[in-house]
């Protein structure tokens, strides 16, 4: 399984500790994890990454102040590139 992990519009230098542990855990069972910071990237270059990386999942780490552009990403690959399974992962995510 293919998964992409997101980071949505926050510049860094290296990933949240949450997603780089997430991404290790995914690789320790056997599948793939990439890690990837949307800092700055066009929607489009986002959905071509996606697909032509052929990943079955993509999931988001977020911050509360983030959602709105967690949901508009999901959205657009929702949209766009039809059925993916998607995911958040936030200390303030659980309902």
């Amino acid at each position: 399984m293919r998964v992409l992990l997101v980071i949505p519009q926050i510049s860094l230098n290296s990933p949240p500790l949450g997603i780089g542990y997430i991404a290790a855990r995914i690789r320790a069972s056997g599948h793939m994890a990439d890690i990837l910071n949307t800092a700055g990237m066009p929607d489009g270059r986002l959905l071509a990454y996606i697909n032509d990386g052929g990943y079955e999942i993509v999931g988001f780490t977020s911050m509360t102040f983030l959602m709105p552009e967690i949901y508009r990403l999901a959205g657009i690959i929702k949209n766009e590139m039809g059925n993916y399974f998607y995911t958040q992962s936030s200390k303030y995510g659980e309902d």
